[in-house]
C-alpha cells in the first residue's frame, strides 16, 4: 500500500479499542497529535543532541476498517512530508530554546493548545544489545508529555519487537 511501518503502527487500531473498551464513541473521531519529527540527516545521526520538529497528525481513530484507517494515515502523513510544517516547528523551538525563561509558556500553549496527544515512535537497534555479558531483553521508555496534554502515546521497536506506552 506505500504505507510505512510507522504508518502501519499508528492506524493500528489499539487507540480505537481502547475508547471503545471504556464505553466511549468512536464513530466519526479523529484526535489531533503532535509528532516529533526527526530532521537530522541520516549521515549526521552519530551527532549529540536533538534536532527535531513537531507536526500535527490527524488520528482517524472513527475509521472502522483498518485498510482505510492506513490509507487515511499515510495520506496525510505523505502531506505532511512534502510540507515545511516539521522545519517550521523546528525553528520556532530554536528561538524558543534562547529566549527568556518567561516566554516559555507561551511556546508550551502555543504546541500544546493544538493537540489533545503527543505520538512518538522510536526505532531501537534492530539486535538485542548486551550489557556486562548479558543480553538486554527489553528498553524502557516513556511518553514525552508536556503542557496540558491529554494523551500520550509512545511506540519503541526493539530486537524486531514493538511496545507501546500509554499515559492518560
Amino acid at each position: 500500500m506505500g504505507a510505512t511501518a510507522n504508518d502501519a503502527l499508528v492506524a493500528a487500531g489499539a487507540l480505537r479499542r481502547y475508547l471503545e473498551s471504556r464505553g466511549e464513541p468512536t464513530s466519526g473521531l479523529a484526535i489531533r497529535a503532535s509528532v516529533p519529527v526527526n530532521l537530522r540527516p541520516p549521515d549526521q545521526s552519530h551527532r549529540p543532541g536533538n534536532s527535531f520538529g513537531l507536526v500535527l497528525l490527524s488520528l482517524p481513530v472513527g475509521i472502522v476498517d483498518p485498510v482505510r484507517r492506513l490509507r487515511a494515515i499515510r495520506e496525510e502523513m505523505d502531506g505532511i512530508k512534502r510540507s515545511p510544517e516539521a522545519l517550521v516547528a523546528f525553528s520556532v523551538l530554536s528561538v524558543l530554546g534562547v529566549a527568556p525563561v518567561e516566554v516559555e509558556p507561551l511556546g508550551l500553549r502555543f504546541f500544546g493548545g493544538q493537540t489533545t496527544a503527543v505520538l512518538t515512535n522510536v526505532p531501537g537497534p534492530g539486535e538485542p544489545l548486551h550489557l556486562a555479558g548479558s543480553k538486554l531483553g527489553r528498553m524502557m521508555f516513556w511518553v514525552p508529555q508536556s503542557g496540558h496534554l491529554g494523551l500520550g502515546i509512545s511506540i519503541l521497536s526493539y530486537a524486531g519487537r514493538v511496545r507501546a506506552r500509554v499515559k492518560v
